[in-house]
């Protein structure tokens, strides 16, 4: 399901607003949002870019019957989640860029220790060579 871009509801609905007037726009849709979220909605403030999106979304899904306070209401959950999945997202990438920092310097000591194993073979061979015998 192919996502529609800013830039394609600017191009669509808005071909001749500039950026700054498009995104002016989707300032006060988000303000509509956020107040239409708390019960606060005013009518007055009725966005024409939250209109267009709001119709748009309810047309592409088949949801001319959910009200537009409950398709607001919906849209905002699922803005939450998508944020709540960005966070866990990044705490993961965090946690991830910390173990393999932690797995480099096992790495590191592993090949410390690897060298000195071998530095300890060579000793005990040469000792061998020479007539002595290694202890146990």
């Amino acid at each position: 399901m192919k996502m529609i871009t800013l830039k394609e509801l600017k191009d669509r609905f808005h071909p001749n607003l500039t950026k700054q007037q498009f995104a002016k726009e989707m300032g006060l849709a988000n303000t509509v949002c956020s107040k239409m979220m708390r019960g606060r909605y005013d009518c007055s403030l009725k966005s024409k870019v939250w209109i267009d999106l709001c119709d748009y979304v309810r047309t592409k899904y088949n949801l001319q019957l959910v009200s537009e306070n409950k398709f607001a209401v919906e849209s905002d959950k699922a803005w939450r989640v998508i944020e709540e999945l960005k966070r866990e997202n990044e705490e993961l990438k965090r946690i991830k860029k910390e173990y393999e920092g932690v797995i480099e310097e096992l790495m590191d000591c592993i090949r410390v220790s690897k060298r000195a194993e071998d530095a300890v073979n060579r000793a005990n061979y040469r000792l061998q060579i020479y007539g002595y015998k290694e202890e146990k």
